[in-house]
């Protein structure tokens, strides 16, 4: 495959890459060897399949990390396999097909979810705000490593609050437990529709 094919496949797999890393399909080794999407959609094990270029996109984004490398999982292996065989079988497909459509559903329900979800506070506000922490990630920043925390607060719109902070009382927080967030206004931007309050300096009021 030359470099004009591989940018090519890369434009292809783009919009579904930038769903999950928010950055373009990296032209790297990886897209190098796993193939086109579109001539894998006219094979046996998915020609049948409604969609099946796209599905096969949003499995390779869904199975690489930013660097395009595979991930470990299923979806990784999946990548693997057509790497290196050029193809899957009908169990393979037909679980990836599975798990394609259960993301549409959540996708279709968040899309759902976000018409309602508005963004908190004016920039440089101060807010107080009861919320629930929803995920933690680890990071690195410019001082070395931190951790993003998610929140949704607890109105019926479960509107999103995102912090980067080591602090104590934060990183003793467990996914799925409530408190009382103290943050200034610092941004507020969308991420895949969904509008997002950033704070920074947060702090948990007891």
């Amino acid at each position: 495959m030359n470099a004009s094919q591989t940018l090519g496949i890369n434009a292809a797999i783009g919009k579904q890459w930038s769903k999950h890393h928010g950055a373009k399909i990296p032209n790297n080794e990886l897209m190098h060897w796993v193939g086109d999407p579109k001539v894998y959609s006219t094979k046996g094990f998915a020609k049948d399949t409604p969609d099946a270029e796209k599905i096969i996109c949003w499995m390779i984004a869904e199975g690489t990390d930013r660097d395009g490398h595979p991930r470990s999982g299923f979806m990784g292996d999946m990548v693997l396999a057509l790497g290196d065989y050029r193809n899957l079988t009908e169990r393979q497909w037909s679980a990836v097909v599975r798990s394609f459509h259960r993301a549409e559903e959540r996708a279709e329900a968040g899309r759902e979810r976000n018409k309602n979800r508005h963004l908190l506070g004016a920039i440089g506000e101060i807010i107080e705000v009861p919320v629930k922490l929803i995920s933690r990630k680890a990071t690195q920043n410019a001082f070395g490593g931190t951790f993003l925390h998610v929140f949704n607060d607890l109105s019926v719109e479960e509107n999103v609050i995102k912090c980067w902070s080591t602090a104590r009382d934060l990183v003793d927080l467990d996914i799925g437990q409530s408190a009382l967030l103290r943050g200034k206004v610092t941004k507020h931007s969308e991420w895949n529709g969904c509008p997002e309050t950033i704070v920074n300096r947060p702090k948990l009021i007891k």
